[in-house]
């Protein structure tokens, strides 16, 4: 198959395929192909081969380019799925930031994100707008609203010392590599729109650190959570979930939970119950009430709780976006 041929593997398309997918998920800790253990550069490098026109290859080999750019002025940490060294340096940044009590967020970005840099796009993107807020909040925002929210995580992501953002992996795992072009995909559409966006914006991004948008995945398990909280002063946890619905360990570390209002998509509303976007300047509120410097706040609110981590840190909390 046309993955199967960067490989040079002896297998059906269907089967890699297949297994492509499952692995993207899962993370399993040799990596996404545990036999061959490919890195995010050596990935990145053979898929403009796998586009079958001159125009899906061209918009690869461009993609290539953001993510050589981007990182030239920080450090690139693509490959903490497989690499065992990235990983303890960003989690040493992590503790570092907790004994120091200097502020620190790392900021998520998926096809999600692209919500705010379509509000700025307008009309264009309406129906795709509309769709992701039925989808997550079950109401449609006025004009304000959404202008608010999008100026807020924005914000958010400018400030940010840390960026998850798409990876080859996802591309991989997402092109139909016989298409003529990427906006032909709406899923990766979004996801090169969200990449694009960061490039018009790279002069004013302040992150240190680039990850691939998944990394909280193997990142931030149970013991290394717990690992963390042995560094922190406190910790609060922000999202939809009670702390008895987390069935949180017992822990010497003061632990505090932040609930919002779970997304439409969770089934989990109530209907009596506002939706996060007309909530979240008091959810805000809260966070910059408890947070302060050594605090561990791990959050977990969707595209708006980008708005959360960046509060949170500059009270000189290290900020986590754990999804």
């Amino acid at each position: 198959g046309m993955i199967g041929k960067i490989f040079s593997m002896k297998c059906k398309d269907n089967s890699f395929r297949a297994k492509l997918h499952d692995n993207y998920w899962s993370f399993n800790a040799k990596g996404i192909f545990p036999e061959l253990n490919i890195t995010h550069s050596a990935l990145l490098s053979r898929l403009p081969d796998l586009a079958e026109t001159d125009s899906l290859r061209s918009e690869i080999s461009k993609l290539r380019r953001f993510y050589i750019n981007l990182t030239i002025n920080a450090d690139a940490l693509m490959d903490v799925r497989s690499k065992q060294g990235q990983k303890k340096l960003f989690i040493d940044e992590i503790k570092r930031r907790l004994k120091n009590r200097k502020g620190f967020s790392f900021i998520r970005l998926g096809d999600g994100e692209q919500y705010v840099f379509n509000i700025q796009a307008g009309l264009s993107e309406l129906n795709r707008i509309h769709s992701r807020e039925m989808y997550w909040w079950n109401t449609l925002l006025d004009l304000t609203k959404r202008t608010e929210i999008a100026a807020d995580v924005i914000s958010a992501i400018t400030m940010a010392d840390a960026l998850g953002i798409p990876s080859a992996f996802r591309f991989a795992r997402d092109i139909n590599f016989a298409k003529d072009s990427i906006e032909d995909m709406p899923m990766s559409r979004d996801l090169l729109g969200l990449i694009q966006e960061l490039e018009k914006r790279q002069e004013s991004l302040s992150a240190r650190f680039y990850l691939e948008d998944r990394a909280h995945q193997f990142l931030f398990g149970k013991v290394d959570v717990l690992d963390l909280f042995d560094s922190a002063k406190k910790c609060i946890i922000v999202g939809c979930w009670s702390k008895e619905q987390l069935g949180l360990p017992q822990h010497h570390v003061d632990l505090q939970v932040i609930q919002t209002p779970a997304q439409h998509k969770l089934g989990l509303g109530n209907e009596n119950t506002l939706a996060l976007p007309y909530v979240y300047k008091e959810t805000a509120n809260l966070v910059q009430k408890y947070a302060e410097p050594g605090a561990l706040v791990l959050v977990g609110a969707g595209v708006i709780g980008k708005y959360f981590i960046k509060t949170a840190a500059m009270k000189g909390a290290v900020a986590l976006d754990i999804g």
